[in-house]
């Protein structure tokens, strides 16, 4: 198998067990199956990794070089907030989490401005 449909389809077992079959990944993708054939022999295309990426989240430029490690989770507040959770949110719920966010974050930046403006006058 090609090395960058051996990606995709390693990268598709790992998130989804069981789901890495010609014909699965084919009827999700909307492509005919002998195209998924054809990208085991010669490789997926450019095109194909982008709609892979879009299909299944796993990143076109993993698929196509191998260079960007495969993160199954990149969601960084679990310790305080599942995923689960925002997204189940309505849009209006997110603009208001959106904005306590941003206000938050100036005023962290604020704050640290304030502290290198006092180390420079010092």
């Amino acid at each position: 198998m090609h090395k960058t449909t051996a990606r995709l389809f390693a990268a598709i077992e790992d998130r989804y067990p069981g789901e890495a079959v010609t014909s699965k990944v084919a009827a999700k993708m909307n492509v005919a199956d002998n195209r998924v054939t054809n990208w085991k022999a010669r490789g997926i295309s450019f095109e194909g990794a982008v709609q892979a990426e879009v299909v299944f989240g796993i990143p076109a430029a993993w698929i196509m070089y191998g260079q960007q490690p495969l993160q199954t989770d990149q969601w960084p507040f679990d310790k305080w907030v599942r995923k689960e959770e925002i997204t189940a949110l309505s849009e209006a719920d997110l603009g208001y989490v959106a904005h306590s966010i941003r206000a938050a974050l100036n005023d962290i930046s604020r704050a640290q401005g304030s502290k290198s403006a006092i180390k420079r006058s010092s």
